[in-house]
Order: C-alpha cells, then sequence, then structure tokens
C-alpha cells in the first residue's frame, strides 16, 4: 500500500494489498479500498472503493461484468479454433 504525504486516513479502514493515495485525500472511517485500486479522490466514511483509478465498489463490478459480457462472444471463438487446431 502507498499512501501519500498529506493523506488523511480514518479509523479502522482497510487498504488492501498494492492500493495507491495521492496526495490530499481524506479517507472517511470504517471505509474499504479494494486491492490495487489507485485512488485519486477522497472515500467516503463507511464507503468502499476499488479500481483503476478507483470507484465505487459496485460500479466497479458492474463495469467488469459488462466488460465480460462484451468479451465472451470472442472468447468462445478462440476456444473453438484452439480445440480445432488440437484435434488438427
Amino acid at each position: 500500500v502507498g499512501i501519500a504525504g498529506s493523506t488523511h486516513v480514518g479509523d479502522r479502514v482497510i487498504l488492501a494489498g498494492g492500493a495507491g493515495l495521492i496526495d490530499h485525500l481524506d479517507v472517511g472511517d470504517d471505509a474499504r479500498i479494494g486491492a490495487g485500486a489507485v485512488v485519486f479522490s477522497s472515500a467516503p466514511a463507511r464507503g468502499a472503493v476499488s479500481g483503476h483509478p478507483a470507484r465505487a465498489h459496485r460500479e466497479f463490478l458492474r463495469g467488469v461484468a459488462a466488460l465480460y459480457d462484451d468479451l465472451a462472444p470472442h472468447s468462445r471463438t478462440l476456444e473453438r479454433i484452439a480445440k480445432e487446431r488440437e484435434d488438427g
């Protein structure tokens, strides 16, 4: 975890591995910062943020789910091609 100089971290905050916080932020009490999150704006008390750049955790999860939905057809095509090559 990396915390820049003037950032204030509240009580009982969870900073998961690899998280980074830039200067001049306030992280409220009981906030949760996800693994690998890069936080560019203050995090509210009892809030949860994830991602790069960090955003509300639920918003991050929706974005990841949308990405996988968009990639799923391509993934199936690549799997089919790989299997055809294996079968020769």
